[in-house]
């Protein structure tokens, strides 16, 4: 198969809304790749209600795959995530990319080092979520990721004909992680230059509220001279005002 562990909702299965991949529990599992293209060693899109990912090792997504855990939501919304006390290392692309419109996720006690893009890469409307107690650290981009993009979206002014679309990410509480830049991949064979987070609107007339989140008793350790720890890119917006933060520590190692 292409994925380790791969489901979700179809759309002919939820018709009318209704989620077909809910009450789910994939705990004390080891993945090693993704298959030929694999999306991921835990992939699942659309509808996903009550999901537990608990206490797994999902690493070396091989050449052709992507992400450690791939969750993803198109026209059927997700909720009551929980991704917990899980090792994730050496992905092709994020460690965990969470992709849609989610509410009450939990992200918490996991440990994600030496992806080739984002530890965590929360995309299109991960929103009253908590992403708490995780470990982030070597990652070839920021440690976690906040953006929007047009993606095939027939609203919105976006262009598209299809149901995959920027929403707000807000209400979040970002609480006790700690994301560490080292400026090198996993191979120590390349140099980059990051922040610890980013928060970036690349949709259409930046469709989406990327403002309105938490962050408290955190550690962004950022790397190189170009980036601040926490970047946000778009300072015509307000996210950053909006944004509330307490009690954490910014630094860059060099």
């Amino acid at each position: 198969g292409a994925d380790d562990i791969s489901g979700g909702t179809t759309d002919g299965c939820g018709a009318g809304g209704v989620s077909c991949f809910h009450d789910n529990i994939f705990r004390h599992m080891e993945t090693i790749g993704a298959g030929s293209q694999g999306l991921g060693g835990i992939s699942a899109f659309n509808g996903l209600v009550n999901i537990t990912v608990e206490e797994n090792v999902v690493h070396d997504a091989g050449a052709n795959g992507q992400h450690c855990l791939y969750f993803g939501s198109r026209q059927i919304p997700s909720s009551n995530i929980n991704i917990r006390r899980n090792i994730c290392y050496n992905a092709q692309w994020n460690g965990f990319h969470l992709n849609g419109r989610m509410t009450n996720m939990q992200v918490d006690q996991n440990i994600i080092y030496s992806a080739s893009v984002s530890g965590i890469s929360m995309q299109e409307g991960v929103k009253d979520s908590f992403i708490r107690n995780n470990l982030i650290f070597n990652t070839a981009q920021a440690g976690i990721i906040i953006n929007n993009y047009p993606g095939d979206c027939a609203s919105f002014g976006q262009g598209g004909s299809g149901t995959i679309c920027p929403y707000d990410q807000s209400g979040n509480l970002f609480e006790n992680n700690t994301v560490y830049q080292a400026g090198t991949d996993w191979t120590d064979s390349s140099s980059y230059e990051q922040p610890a987070v980013r928060v970036k609107n690349d949709a259409v007339g930046k469709v989406g509220d990327l403002g309105h989140n938490t962050f408290r008793n955190n550690i962004f350790v950022g790397y190189g001279s170009y980036y601040p720890p926490v970047v946000y890119d778009d300072d015509d917006k307000d996210y950053l005002s909006t944004s509330t933060f307490t009690d954490n520590i910014h630094w860059s190692v060099n």
